[in-house]
């Protein structure tokens, strides 16, 4: 385990001393134990809870992100955010991405992309609300789609697969036309947007998700 890895344990073990256990394995190291939270987003209601969790950090991390385990049961298998190794679904994973370089720390990570998750879920089906309280994307590849279009609001899927393939292979190029479709220039239109999926970082994600689309836009036009 590398210094930062042990510094950003240590963070997140002093906000979280429940999370108490590190397990370190040939391709990963893992942090289990209970997590705490009481949280209590604007306008909803305060919800406390405890749910016990793993938290596998990969050894090429934060390249590739952890991925969360519920160990207990609490989270029902009928709950659509749960992927098919029982790994808890954050987000679309360029989403995720996003919002953990907004604090790129394990203790980021628990706080902006877990206990939300968690809050989620408890609002969802123990208060009975009937609906997540920050909204709620598809599952799966369909999540992966409508994330894109939201993000470019695209002419069509067509054009936002050359646009999408046109950012991975060229970068960010200001006087290019916008993948959105507009014919504006990417400067003039979506560069932030443009720029941010053209950090390196990102690279590996964004086509993972071109091959996502790719194969949603073959299976409407057959």
């Amino acid at each position: 385990m590398n210094s930062d890895l042990q510094q950003q344990i240590t963070e997140l073990q002093e906000a979280y001393s429940a999370l108490n256990e590190i397990e370190i394995l040939g391709t990963e190291t893992i942090i289990s134990g209970f997590l705490c939270f009481s949280a209590a987003p604007k306008d909803l209601e305060n919800i406390c809870e405890t749910f016990s969790l793993e938290i596998h950090v990969p050894n090429n991390y934060p390249v590739e992100l952890p991925h969360v385990i519920e160990l207990e049961g609490k989270i029902e298998k009928e709950f659509s955010h749960l992927n098919d190794d029982n790994t808890l679904c954050l987000a679309v994973p360029m989403e995720v991405r996003r919002i953990f370089q907004e604090t790129p720390t394990l203790l980021g990570f628990v706080e902006k992309l877990v206990i939300p998750y968690l809050y989620g879920y408890c609002y969802c089906y123990w208060k009975k609300h009937g609906a997540m309280p920050f909204g709620e994307a598809n599952h799966g590849n369909t999540g992966v789609l409508e994330y894109y279009r939201e993000l470019f609001n695209p002419l069509n899927d067509l054009v936002l697969l050359k646009g999408l393939y046109g950012i991975y292979q060229h970068g960010y190029r200001g006087h290019h036309s916008c993948p959105c479709g507009s014919e504006i220039i990417v400067r003039k239109c979506h560069k932030d947007t443009v720029l941010w999926l053209t950090n390196r970082s990102n690279k590996t994600e964004l086509m993972h998700d071109l091959y996502i689309i790719l194969d949603s836009y073959k299976n409407s036009e057959a």
